[in-house]
């Protein structure tokens, strides 16, 4: 009886210790190949594959559960990978010569890459580098390089975070070329983030803090930067630059703010500045479209519920426009070379300005204050010149100009002002001012 007893407690002591084991399969075939797995905890796995000439591979896993996959084909690549916490997944790809990746991961349940692959780092090229740092639960972080001295960096600290999903291929950080250079950080729960970027010599940037921001970024030519910054809640970012040596930049402070830009061509500017100018930043919307060359646009809008829209079709159209108050709203259209349009509503509320330029060297400056004001700038032809000053309460001014060099001011201050000025032809000047 003593026996049976005995034999059974064995029996299930065996039954413990097999479910509660660690596995690690290590091939290497090649010449110089060094690698080092180590794992604490139960039930966690570690496949380290490496074919060529002095590839290094270290796993390090402590938890429960945690999956690492390392294969490296080429020569003198270098892959590490530290799991703590439990049922983190994590698989690394290198081909070529000179790749490295470093994969960090602490908490539950983070992924590496789509779940339908759980998938991250592929390299694949000459002198890749990627490095991923995670820290909390369920983030999922992908990266993907193919082509030349690619450098990737993907770091979240939080819950929920995700840098997949979002390009064409599903990964965080999708790069294909050569000596382009991504970078994605996230912290706080919810935000989603993604890079792609299709040719040469292209940067591009990601840092959010907060909770469920947004963030897309695809970048196709050569010599184009993105600089995306969010910080606060539900700030929502999408730049699309297909040409080369474009430039985006986006700044958004507060909560619900949602910034576009589009650009194509080559040598177009563009920058998104919302709620960093003290009035408060929530609810702003800014977007901006871009096509031909070296055209120039810049939004800084602070408050609340403000609105600008700036639409540039040619070479060398410049806008800047500024708002801060409530619920202002500018449209900027340009079509032509050289146009500029200058607009300021700071300190204002529920403002209107709507700017169309048609033709060439047309320059407009619309600057409105207090409350309500509301002016329309027409300008057909070339050389036209459009100055519009209103200040006070409910001011309305209209200007349509068609032809070329004429000049008109309007100076509205106080209430309830209209006023309407109409050229066509040549040369003709207009001054209109109004007070009360």
């Amino acid at each position: 009886m003593k026996k049976m007893i005995l034999t059974v407690g064995a029996l299930m002591c065996g039954a413990m210790i097999f479910a509660q084991s660690n596995t690690s399969d290590v091939n290497q075939s090649g010449t110089g190949h060094s690698a080092a797995v180590n794992q604490v905890g139960t039930v966690n796995n570690s496949d380290v594959d490496q074919m060529g000439t002095s590839n290094t591979a270290a796993v390090d896993q402590a938890g429960a559960t945690n999956n690492a996959i390392t294969y490296q084909d080429g020569g003198s690549q270098s892959s590490a990978i530290d799991q703590s916490g439990e049922r983190n997944t994590y698989r690394t790809t290198q081909f070529g010569t000179g790749n490295s990746s470093t994969a960090s991961q602490d908490g539950n349940d983070n992924y590496a890459g789509p779940p339908t692959t759980t998938w991250g780092t592929y390299q694949s090229g000459m002198d890749n580098s990627s490095e991923t740092n995670v820290l909390g639960n369920n983030n999922g972080t992908a990266t993907l390089q193919v082509g030349d001295n690619n450098s990737a960096s993907i770091s979240q600290v939080g819950n929920n975070n995700i840098a997949i999903g979002q390009t064409s291929l599903f990964w965080g950080i999708q790069q294909e070329g050569s000596d382009n250079d991504a970078a994605i950080s996230q912290t706080g729960n919810f935000n989603v983030a993604s890079i792609e970027q299709q040719g040469d010599a292209n940067v591009g940037e990601t840092d959010q803090a907060g909770d469920s921001n947004f963030s897309d970024t695809d970048q196709t030519g050569d010599g184009n930067s993105s600089d995306t910054d969010q910080v606060g809640m539900s700030n929502n970012s999408d730049v699309d630059q297909i040409g080369d040596m474009n430039e985006a930049i986006t700044d958004q402070n507060g909560g619900n703010n949602d910034s576009d830009i589009t650009s194509t061509g080559n040598g177009n500017f563009a920058w998104t500045r919302q709620g960093y100018f003290g009035a408060g930043g929530n609810d702003h919307v800014s977007d901006i479209d871009q096509m031909g060359d070296d055209n120039s646009a810049i939004v800084g809008q602070d408050g609340t519920a403000n609105f600008s829209d700036i639409d540039q079709i040619g070479n060398n159209n410049s806008a800047i426009t500024y708002q801060i108050g409530l619920t202002n709203n500018s449209v900027v259209d340009q079509n032509g070379a050289g146009n500029s349009s200058f607009v300021d509503q700071q300190f204002q509320n529920n403002g209107i300005s709507d700017v169309d330029q048609d033709g060439t060297n047309n320059s407009s400056t619309v600057i409105q204050r207090v409350e309500g004001n509301n002016s329309a700038v027409t300008q057909m032809g070339n050389g036209n010149t459009s100055n519009v000053t209103q200040i006070g309460t409910s001011n309305m001014s209209t200007v349509f100009q068609d032809g070329m060099m004429n000049m008109s001011t309007v100076n509205q201050s106080g209430m309830t002002h209209v006023s309407t000025v109409t050229q066509i032809g040549s040369s003709n000047t207009s001054v209109v001012s109004q007070s009360n």
